[in-house]
């Protein structure tokens, strides 16, 4: 498989996980095996319920109606940290899987 094959199957995978990929517009082979992990009675699905209903509270403790810069700074620098571990996880995987 070629570098650009390869890297975009990562981001496919990691788009299915995440549940960010419109699979009646755009489906894929893969959605066959990869679960949307964000569905709402699944681990990451419950804990980014959490992460949205604490924002709610804090930035009403802030009365704050657009939400404060800070949290939001966390919050995706949160999901910068996630995406970039998913890809690294993924390329161990393979690394390990070939030995």
């Amino acid at each position: 498989m070629r570098e650009k094959e390869r890297q975009e199957l990562k981001e496919r995978i990691y788009e299915l996980m995440n549940g960010l990929r419109d699979l009646e517009a755009y489906p894929t082979e893969e959605s066959k095996f990869v679960e949307n992990e964000f569905e709402e009675d699944k681990v990451c699905g419950k804990a980014y319920r959490e992460v949205v209903e604490a924002n709610m509270r804090l930035c009403e403790r802030l009365n704050s109606e657009k939400g404060d810069s800070d949290i939001e700074i966390i919050i995706d620098n949160l999901m910068l940290i996630a995406h970039h571990l998913c890809m690294k996880m993924f390329d161990y995987g393979e690394l390990f899987s070939n030995m």
